[in-house]
């Protein structure tokens, strides 16, 4: 953090670099022409519009990030998110679609809307844009195939890959038996008044990625995905992973007695190799009944051995949120109020969930591991560190309550062609989240509970 003003910088006139002139005056003559192209095969009028206006007001109350070691104090922030979206048909082909916020909070959040904290800076209101993109679906007759290009939301069921906005541009393919994607994303900017910068772990930073997955059987389907990430301040790291599911993350699909979902996930860069793998089984008693209940295992590799490094981690794109218990909110996988990222980590969890048409909830309950007690782990919500080589990170409770208002929006094309990551029906709602962290061994006697504490209502305007 800066402390006082910077001295005055002197500049020089510099003879400009010929080549380096040229080069720039090629690309953007390329990039011009790119844009032109586009420009010229678009209609300039849309034949249809729909639009819609997501408004939350919530209330968040964290405990003590530091488990009560450093003093921190609690903290309380109460925000109101406008989140205007539209969908622009052009032709049939030819699709764009925006989503903007204006972000009204009256104290920090850490995090929101990242992956790291902001712990250094005040709050502020801001204006952004999240998505804007265009998409071209007239390459073949699949009414699932598209090239989409612009700043768009990437994001797998499960959300331990991708979950994030990002400037992007893919070429996707979903049909009843196929479900494929090529593409390659590159944070230019975060589209935001407020000046915040993209994260460090991801500046500069490109990703390319690709999935292939199929139904070997009905309603059972195996994947293969990989990404590459290069660029910035990290190494290059590859993952390759493989997939199986009949349709766990699906809640929209039909009620099924037994649902699974298993990975595993080869994590390889320079002097780096580690692995992940996790399992999931939720079971309804009754097929029509609202009762879940089910179970999960997730194991990251960690340490270091032989003088290479065995410490896996995620994306950096993912957010951990999904509908893992089967009802119609996204929980986070690894406790609200810890909100750890794999990577020598193991995590058992057990849970019930009740899914009734217009509320549900979940009761979760979640034990921490370090894989190798020397090496660290990556938490969101938690600022302490683990003092000694005990393993034991902690206990985690997670309880989730959600009511839906009956009415369903009209404009559900914005939910079939736009932000898909959004709730299966676009309805208003309340919602409480109550989490706590009950700190294990690895952190000293002296840490305590930690607590993270979600209101929220949510209105659809159409």
């Amino acid at each position: 953090m800066r402390t006082g003003r910077s001295p005055p910088v002197v500049r020089r006139a510099v003879k400009p670099n010929a080549g380096l002139t040229l080069a720039r005056a090629a690309k953007s003559a390329r990039l011009c022409l790119a844009s032109c192209v586009v420009a010229s095969a678009v209609p300039a009028t849309a034949q249809n519009i729909d639009y819609a206006v997501r408004t939350t007001l919530a209330f968040e109350a964290d405990g003590r990030r530091d488990l009560g070691l450093t003093g921190e104090a609690p903290t309380k922030t109460t925000f109101l998110n406008f989140a205007p979206r539209a969908i622009f048909e052009f032709t049939p082909a030819w699709t764009g679609y925006l989503r903007a916020r204006i972000f009204l909070p009256t104290n920090r959040l850490a995090p929101f809307d990242s992956t790291e904290p902001d712990d250094q800076r005040p709050a502020r209101a801001y204006a952004g844009i999240n998505e804007l993109w265009i998409q071209y679906g007239g390459f073949t007759s699949y009414p699932g195939e598209s090239v989409r290009l612009g700043r768009q939301h990437i994001r797998q069921t499960d959300s331990s890959w991708w979950d994030q906005d990002a400037d992007a541009l893919r070429w996707m393919l979903d049909t009843t038996l196929i479900d494929a994607e090529v593409g390659v994303a590159h944070p230019f900017s975060t589209f935001r008044t407020d000046g915040v910068e993209v994260p460090a772990s991801q500046r500069n930073r490109t990703h390319y990625f690709t999935q292939l997955a199929a139904d070997w059987r009905a309603e059972n389907r195996i994947g293969l995905r990989a990404v590459h990430g290069t660029g910035g301040i990290t190494q290059d790291l590859t993952w390759l992973g493989a997939y199986a599911e009949n349709g766990y993350y699906d809640i929209l699909g039909a009620k099924r007695a037994l649902s699974y979902a298993a990975e595993i996930t080869h994590l390889t860069g320079e002097n780096l190799d580690a692995w992940q793998a996790s399992a999931h089984l939720r079971w309804r008693p009754l097929r029509q009944g609202p009762l879940q209940i089910g179970a999960a295992y997730a194991y990251s590799e960690g340490g270091e051995r032989n003088g290479r490094s065995h410490q896996f981690q995620q994306t950096g794109m993912q957010s951990n949120n999904s509908y893992f218990t089967g009802t119609k909110t996204l929980v986070g996988r690894f406790n609200e109020a810890l909100q750890a990222d794999l990577g020598n980590l193991r995590v058992t969890t057990a849970f019930l969930a009740l899914d009734f048409d217009n509320n549900d909830a979940s009761l979760i309950f979640s034990r921490f591991q370090r894989d190798d007690g020397l090496a660290p782990i990556a938490t969101n919500a938690i600022s302490a560190v683990p003092v000694n080589a005990s393993r034991d990170i902690g206990n985690g409770v997670d309880f989730v309550v959600t009511h839906y208002f009956a009415r369903e929006q009209r404009r559900q094309r914005l939910l079939d062609r736009g932000d898909t990551f959004t709730a299966p029906r676009r309805r208003s709602l309340i919602s409480l989240r109550a989490s706590l962290f009950q700190p294990g061994e690895a952190y000293g006697p002296a840490a305590r509970t930690d607590h993270r504490v979600l209101a929220e209502i949510t209105i659809w305007l159409d």
